[in-house]
């Protein structure tokens, strides 16, 4: 315990470091959630491991210090956890501790990244033709071509 105190800090350095990296995670947007979300679950997995050892992180077992962590979810995740936590807290008569939390998202995330339940992408086998509306292009002053264009989609046929 000595040396990892000399190594890594005292607990609440220890603490101090963590919350910054959980104040500091960027809120989760659609077009990364799969990625994030296993982000998140890491960053959470390593917080849940000190939360045992350092009180200074005991708040994270409560509503007010989760806060810090489901403010970066998207809604649809945390409306899960709503759902989740609050038949925890109906159950047991208290708020859900983190460890449960952790557990929560890293099933998420790990449904989020699976192959099996990945979003298909619909476009992936079509290319976009730009066609010249007139027939013929036109430069402006720096030589860039003008005109009205359309876009085509077209089915590859490779």
């Amino acid at each position: 315990a000595e040396y990892m105190g000399t190594r890594f800090g005292s607990g609440p350095e220890v603490a101090v470091g963590l919350r910054k990296k959980l104040k500091e995670f960027p809120r989760i947007k659609a077009d990364d959630e799969p990625t994030r979300i296993r982000d998140l679950a890491d960053l959470c997995k390593v917080v849940e491991i000190n939360v045992r050892f350092i009180p200074e992180l005991s708040d994270l077992n409560m509503s007010t210090g989760l806060s810090i962590v489901r403010c970066k979810l998207p809604s649809w995740v945390d409306n899960k956890w709503i759902e989740k936590g609050g038949q925890y807290e109906e159950s047991q008569g208290f708020h859900p501790p983190f460890a449960f939390f952790c557990e929560f998202i890293r099933g998420i995330a790990k449904k989020s990244c699976s192959p099996h339940f990945q979003k298909p992408n619909l476009d992936q086998d079509k290319v976009v033709k730009k066609t010249d509306v007139a027939g013929t292009k036109t430069k402006d002053k720096l030589g860039n071509s003008k005109g009205q264009t359309t876009q085509h989609r077209v089915l590859k046929t490779d």
